[in-house]
């Protein structure tokens, strides 16, 4: 009579959870079936009577299972309120809640079955985690005298029920905010290695791990608690112990593990270098080297010279082997340089011209591990002298004096149209400039508006830039000065925002730039004079500049002084105006994505390029899109130095010669 009574009011408890779902009633029916779960549900008992058949107990349980998992699947759904405003049944009678369930949860003879129900449900009207803790640590501990000890207890759990009893809790105390919650963060660190005694020092630090599981800031401070253990704490002293259990053993096992390490590397560093006695004089290093090594004799300059060039040899046969070049039997594509900035113009010519849509052309080549040197038929004396010399325009050469033109001219253009390396920069760097730009844009960097005859998205441009009078400066994409009162208080400080970009620039000033350089000397002869020239300008007009001074990563040694950073690419026909018609602009890009070939409809081809791929291509002189990207990510670098930059260079005073 009892169980059908207590199952009776279930059932009228859950038909108005599931008709009324205002706040005050789905209070009412939680705390009704919580009560009547309680008190009419369940026999207190922990053992059957005499003559009673042992699985008697369990019945009342078995009654109501089937209800009360109805019951704890249908309340976490209705419990779902937004963050910022907590449950209302939590705010007037918390504790008309709060008793009950820790009840059912502390009960000895609850199914297994329903305790990650129970669980589900303290976690929807605990008001703070802290307090399901707390219900967690009282319910699941249970005295040595306690004659209701759980039926499946610790040590008559099987492994499996055990990780599943550990994972049913983990799973819902995983988002505790420990931030504030002395009591659980500075105890165990006080007390895990401040001991020598095995009991006093193993018990904390046994917390510590567990309190590392559930936060990762606890997991990654208490590596500093492990790696620099106060001298009064020996690790012989573990290991000479007997474990008393699992997680004993598997500690003591990891501290030796630390200890073997901390030994090889001791071993190893006074096998690579050691100092005098007195810990003065030059450092010395072991002679490594086999006996047979050791009787021989240093190679003569000669020898060295031979050797050396039977490697370059070598190695150029190689980087033959991966390298093709290709010549397009058309004109030199000059088509657009001397025209004036009109996107409209471009678009219109090339639709007359090359009708073919940049999606559908061919592809250059679809071997990835190929390098590319894309040329055409040499460019005629009157396309030289309409387009000037080694950099300048044809206008800016007639008043340069004529050491001035013979050193331009003995630099020369560029042999190639398009150069694609392969394999040229690292997928840790490229992995790392990801991660940079993720956390640039979480600050809330200011975006300038897309430039619409490129492409929709917009692009931030860092560095150097010379754009309307002989003032180089650095860009404002890199200043922020466009943030207002309004984006700072959706973001992080200017302060931050200024410092994620530093090492966005500092990144690829240390980790691509070098490598670049080594490919530009290989291929391109000739570029290194008017680079060392412009970046002697660069750092003679900023010498006393403030801004500059704060942030030398604006500068990126001369190569190129402008870098234009965007998600996706530029879909839209479009000639680079600002950039110079005898130069490079250097292209990479990073992420993991399909599609995005550079198309050239003047040559009538596509160009693939890969995460590691660099391609160099005059984009002054080719009009130029990207194919559409079918998937994935893409990160683009453009790398360039603006016309007016360079052509102030040339023209005035020479400062690599002071």
């Amino acid at each position: 009579m009892r169980i059908e009574s207590g199952l009776r009011g279930f059932r009228s408890c859950r038909g108005l959870l599931g008709h009324q779902r205002t706040p005050s009633r789905l209070r009412l029916a939680i705390q009704a079936a919580s009560i009547y779960f309680a008190q009419k549900a369940h026999t207190p008992r922990s053992s059957p009577a005499v003559g009673e058949d042992p699985d008697a107990m369990y019945r009342p349980w078995r009654a109501c299972s089937p209800h009360l998992l109805d019951y704890f699947t249908i309340l976490p759904k209705s419990c779902a309120f937004s963050v910022s405003v907590p449950p209302l049944w939590t705010v007037e009678h918390p504790d008309d809640m709060f008793i009950p369930q820790s009840d059912m949860l502390a009960h000895p003879q609850l199914p297994p079955g329903l305790i990650e129900h129970c669980l589900d449900v303290l976690k929807a009207i605990m008001p703070f985690k802290r307090e399901l803790i707390r219900v967690v640590v009282e319910g699941f501990t249970t005295p040595l005298f306690d004659p209701t000890r759980r039926a499946n207890a610790r040590d008559e759990m099987t492994a499996e029920e055990g990780a599943r009893a550990d994972l049913t809790v983990l799973e819902r105390v995983h988002e505790v905010p420990f931030r504030g919650q002395r009591y659980v963060r500075g105890l165990p660190h006080g007390l895990a290695v401040r001991r020598k005694e095995l009991g006093i020092h193993e018990k904390p630090l046994v917390g510590l791990c567990l309190c590392s599981l559930i936060a990762k800031s606890i997991a990654v401070k208490s590596l500093r608690v492990r790696r620099a253990p106060p001298v009064h704490a020996h690790l012989d002293d573990f290991a000479q112990a007997q474990p008393q259990t699992h997680n004993e053993a598997s500690l003591i096992d990891q501290l030796a593990v630390e200890r073997e390490q901390q030994r090889e590397e001791r071993l190893g560093r006074m096998h690579c270098s050691w100092s005098d006695s007195e810990g003065e004089g030059p450092i010395r290093r072991p002679n490594t080297r086999s006996k047979r090594q050791q009787g021989r004799r240093t190679r003569a300059p000669e020898a060295q010279a031979r050797r050396k060039e039977d490697y370059l040899k070598r190695s150029r046969l190689k980087i033959a082997e991966h390298t093709e070049i290709i010549t397009y039997p058309v004109p030199f594509p000059d088509h657009f340089a001397n025209a004036k900035p009109n996107a409209a113009n471009v678009t219109n010519m090339v639709e007359e011209l090359w009708p073919t849509l940049p999606a559908d052309l061919p592809n250059a080549t679809d071997d990835d591990s190929m390098n590319l040197f894309i040329k055409s038929q040499e460019p005629t004396e009157e396309q030289r002298a309409a387009m000037g010399s080694g950099g300048t325009k044809r206008s800016l050469s007639a008043r340069l004096p004529a050491a001035e033109i013979a050193a331009l001219e003995a630099d020369g253009e560029p042999e190639y149209l398009a150069i694609r390396w392969a394999d040229a920069i690292p997928a840790e760097t490229l992995k790392m400039l990801v991660r940079l730009w993720d956390t640039l844009r979480l600050l809330g960097v200011k975006f300038p508006e897309a430039e619409h005859q490129r492409s929709g998205m917009p692009a931030l441009h860092l560095g150097l830039w010379e754009m309307y009078a002989k003032l180089i400066k650095i860009t404002t994409d890199a200043r922020q000065t466009k943030l207002t009162k309004r984006d700072l208080a959706k973001s992080a400080s200017k302060e931050e925002i200024l410092a994620a970009i530093d090492d966005l620039c500092h990144a690829v000033k240390e980790h691509v730039v070098p490598r670049l350089e080594q490919l530009m000397d290989r291929d391109v002869p000739g570029h290194r004079r008017v680079q060392e020239r412009i970046h002697a300008r660069v750092l003679h007009q900023l010498r006393s500049n403030k801004d500059f001074a704060q942030r030398p990563d604006q500068d990126f040694g001369g190569l190129f002084t402008t870098m234009a950073v965007k998600e996706g690419g530029s879909e839209r026909i479009h000639i680079d105006w600002n950039d110079n018609l005898h130069k490079y602009a250097l292209i990479f890009a990073a992420g993991d994505w399909e599609g995005g070939e550079f198309c050239i409809p003047q040559l009538g081809i596509r160009i693939p390029l890969r995460p590691g791929q660099v391609l160099a291509v005059r984009t002054r002189l080719l009009a130029h899109c990207t194919a559409p990207i079918t998937s994935g990510r893409r990160l683009v670098f453009t790398c360039f130095t603006n016309s007016l930059l360079l052509e102030h260079t040339l023209a005035g005073k020479d400062y690599t010669v002071l």
